[in-house]
């Protein structure tokens, strides 16, 4: 596991792609008692399930119970499907599958059997990829494509992403940061979710695309990306916050959000409204081998 210099672990949650039903607040409210954290509307429907975490990252575990489902949807509109691109490659590696029991990276299928414009590469979870066959991962490529590429020593595998929006990927770990969150904790971030929220809604003070674009690329975006070689070496997928235990220190964030899957780590920094400018990453370390990259 990842460790920060001065920071200790506010919240966590391991294998979260375990089947299981985790509210993250430990609480059972009656929908008609709740409220919502992003949009503080008391009177918002609350009749789907809500993950705290996206599903495409796999989990099948933790709900929240204080997200309503207008923004529920509206979160999953404006960043799912970037978040979904950027992580294909992670998933892909791990083995990770979300919402669909399939994997696919293409380029241009011509129909939807195993036909193809210059690649494909499909994972499935259940099912053979082809019938007659008792295989569920397939790479096809035409000759110089270099999606594959073979040595003595070694295989390479190059998995294209289609084209996303980076400061969405910081907006969706930071919603997931938001989820996980103490109650008690909120009051301190009020200004900073009521941005997100708004970044999300159709209804926005942000009146086109380019003016809500414009406000994520001035967030921090910034963090930390890690690789652990192995099988699984992080043992699944987990969730954690980090609290800032040195108080004297101003120079890193209070509080840290960390996604590890299987072989991978993300984290952010979760600003709080009286932290102005402070995104600088603290040190870290592991009991285990990784690479590490700031960014």
């Amino acid at each position: 596991m990842i460790k920060f210099n001065g920071y200790t672990i506010l919240r966590e949650f391991k294998n979260i792609e375990n089947q299981s039903t985790i509210e993250v607040h430990g609480q059972s409210i009656p929908k008609k008692h709740r409220k919502c954290i992003f949009c503080g509307n008391e009177n918002a429907k609350f009749v789907k399930v809500a993950h705290a975490v996206s599903e495409t990252i796999g989990n099948k575990s933790l709900i929240s119970h204080f997200e309503c489902d207008e923004c529920n949807q509206q979160f999953g509109k404006m960043f799912e499907d970037d978040l979904g691109k950027y992580m294909l490659p992670y998933k892909v590696v791990t083995n990770t599958f979300g919402k669909s029991n399939q994997l696919s990276s293409k380029d241009m299928p011509k129909e939807d059997g195993i036909s193809y414009g210059t690649y494909r590469i499909q994972m499935n979870k259940n099912k053979p990829v082809m019938e007659n066959y008792e295989v569920k991962s397939l790479i096809i490529e035409k000759i110089d494509t270099g999606i594959v590429k073979l040595d003595k020593n070694k295989i390479e595998i190059s998995i294209p992403r289609q084209h996303y929006y980076p400061p969405s990927i910081y907006c969706s770990f930071l919603k997931m940061a938001y989820s996980i969150m103490p109650l008690t904790l909120y009051s301190q971030y009020v200004k900073h979710i009521a941005v997100l929220q708004q970044l999300s809604s159709e209804n926005s003070i942000y009146k086109s695309i380019e003016e809500k674009k414009k406000i994520m690329s001035s967030m921090e975006n910034c963090g930390l990306f890690c690789f652990f070689p192995g099988q699984n070496p992080l043992k699944g997928i987990n969730v954690m916050l980090w609290e800032n235990i040195n108080l004297n220190e101003r120079e890193y964030p209070h509080t840290l959000f960390t996604l590890e899957m299987k072989n991978f780590a993300f984290t952010i920094p979760v600003i709080r409204d009286d932290e102005s400018g402070v995104c600088r990453m603290p040190k870290c370390s592991s009991d285990i081998e990784m690479q590490y990259q700031y960014g």
